[in-house]
Formats: C-alpha cells, sequence, structure tokens
C-alpha cells in the first residue's frame, strides 16, 4: 500500500475508520451517552456503506455523492485541527488531548472519503482515478493560473493584513481603540519565547500562509515536492469555515443578538483574516492541484465500458 495507489486502499480505509466511528458510537450509547452516540454510530453505519459502495469498478453517483457528504461531515469535526496545530507549535501545549485526538480523527476520515470519493467518480466517469485523465499520448501542457485564482490568492492575502498588524501593534505594547493585547511574555513554549523580544507568533504563522498563496500561483513554487505545499494549504482551508462562523456571529452582534466581552471589531478582524485566508487557500490550492497533477506512469485500470 504506497500513496500512488491510494485509489485502490482509500475506500477500504474508509470502510475501516467509518466501522470504528459506528463501534465508538454504540460504546457511547452503553455508556449513557445517547444523542451523540446515536448520531456517531448512524453516520458510521452510513459511511460504511457507502465506501463499500464506492469500491465498485463502476460506483452509482449516489454513492461518490454519499462519500463526499460523508466526507464534509467528518471535516466539520476536526476544522479546528489547523488552530490546535499552530497552539501547539507555538506554546507546545493543547487545552485538551482528547479534543485534538478527536479533531485529528475526524481529519482522517474528512480525508479518507475524501480521497474516496475522488477516486470513484473518476471511475464512474471513465478517468483514470489517479490522475483523472483519459491516457493519451497527446497530452496538453497545463494551463497557466487563471486570473480569478491570482486575484482571490492576493485578496486572502489582503484580508489577512488588518490581523497582522493588530497582532504587531499588540506585541509591541501599543493599544488599539483603549485595548491592550494578551501578555505573550507569560506563555510556554516557542510563542513566549518570541512574545519576550516583542514578536507575536500568529502574526509570523499568517505571514507564512501569505507567502504559501503565493508559492501556489507562482512558478517558484513548483519547484519543491506538490506536497510541501498542498498538505498546508489545504489543512489551512479548514480556516475558510471558521472565519465564515465567526463573521456570522459578528453580524449577529452588530443587531444585539448575541454578546460577548471582546469588542466586535476585534472578532471581525480574526474572521476576515482567517475566513478569507481559508477560503483562498482552498481556490489556490485546487488550482495548484490541478495544474501540478503528473502524469501516471503506470496507468490505473480503468472500468469496462460497453461500445456504444
Amino acid at each position: 500500500m504506497t500513496g500512488r495507489s491510494w485509489p485502490r486502499w482509500s475506500a477500504h480505509a474508509a470502510a475501516g475508520w467509518a466501522a470504528a466511528a459506528a463501534g465508538l458510537g454504540a460504546y457511547r450509547i452503553a455508556g449513557g451517552t445517547t444523542t451523540a452516540g446515536w448520531l456517531i454510530a448512524a453516520g458510521g453505519l452510513v459511511g460504511f456503506l457507502v465506501a463499500v459502495a464506492c469500491t465498485r469498478p463502476k460506483p452509482p453517483a449516489a454513492a461518490w455523492l454519499g462519500a463526499f457528504a460523508v466526507a464534509a461531515f467528518a471535516l466539520a469535526g476536526g476544522v479546528f485541527t489547523v488552530l490546535t496545530v499552530v497552539a501547539f507549535a507555538l506554546t507546545g501545549t493543547v487545552d485538551s488531548w482528547t479534543g485534538a485526538a478527536r479533531q485529528a480523527l475526524c481529519l482522517l476520515g474528512g480525508i479518507l472519503f475524501t480521497a474516496t470519493a475522488v477516486a470513484a467518480r473518476r471511475r464512474a466517469h471513465g478517468l483514470c482515478p489517479r490522475c483523472a485523465q483519459v491516457h493519451d499520448a497527446n497530452e496538453p501542457p497545463p494551463p497557466p493560473v487563471s486570473k480569478g485564482v491570482r486575484r482571490t490568492a492576493i485578496a486572502g492575502a489582503v484580508a489577512f493584513v488588518p490581523y497582522v498588524v493588530m497582532k504587531v501593534l499588540w506585541a509591541i505594547g501599543l493599544r488599539i481603540d483603549g485595548m491592550a493585547g494578551p501578555d505573550l511574555t507569560t506563555s510556554d513554549g516557542l510563542y513566549g519565547f518570541l512574545g519576550r523580544y516583542g514578536i507575536d507568533g500568529t502574526s509570523l504563522a499568517a505571514l507564512m500562509g501569505m507567502v504559501l498563496l503565493w508559492a501556489l500561483v507562482s512558478q517558484w513554487g513548483q519547484v519543491v515536492p506538490r506536497w510541501l505545499l498542498l498538505a498546508p494549504a489545504w489543512l489551512a482551508a479548514l480556516l475558510g469555515p471558521y472565519g465564515v462562523v465567526g463573521m456570522g456571529w459578528v453580524l449577529l452582534a452588530l443587531t444585539g443578538a448575541v454578546h460577548s466581552e471582546l469588542p466586535v471589531w476585534v472578532v471581525a478582524v480574526g474572521a476576515l483574516g482567517f475566513g478569507g485566508f481559508g477560503v483562498a487557500a482552498a481556490v489556490t490550492a485546487l488550482s495548484f492541484q490541478r495544474r501540478t497533477r503528473p502524469r501516471c506512469v503506470n496507468p490505473q485500470p480503468l472500468p469496462h465500458r460497453e461500445p456504444s
């Protein structure tokens, strides 16, 4: 089992993940956690049936559409994984190891079912499940980056600028609208080390994210192994829903429907930065993945197609 053979084993791995989820749901039901237990058990059972259906040589549309739906459900549970990873990298700790493990497992399930759905859809349409191509000697060159993708990358980077400025000003001890930032010097790990020198680690992470967007739409980004850019880009894409939910909260706060100790503008700056960057990361990662997709050396077998 190798990375290049993922279309062959992804559905089986997804079925195993779903079976484990169904078992966990049954365990929670037995322990008295009925609502969450039934939800997890039902989702696991549906996921198992969908994954099994996707192993067919030419799966029906309902199978790969169902796999995409299960992937979305699982990714919703792992949406905060990127924030947990950043927090661990900067501080060396996480709020809850149990919660972090749950997020990671949900993310794993989302990845497995996404791969399952993609491979099944390609087989259903008579394409190579690995590279989504009909293997032909006259292969056209990859298309250039579209203007829309470039503009999305720029917009995602610009959306992060207010967040970076806010964090930098707070890190050097300045107040914004009378509000001071958190005391970084008391933090642990790398975050505290940088804070003692007046540097906010999250602002550095945001700047690295901007560079990532630039790399995904530039020629120089293609000189490194594609997974070095795609892995963090798809992980960063999980910030998109987080930002969208945050902006929804801002709208509710402006109407007086919800209240918070934090000023609304602080939440708005964070939601705009994370949401804009997350959406841009998803768009640019998808474009980069398609443009740099390698041609199969040993094509995967295509489903049998009856002559018309």
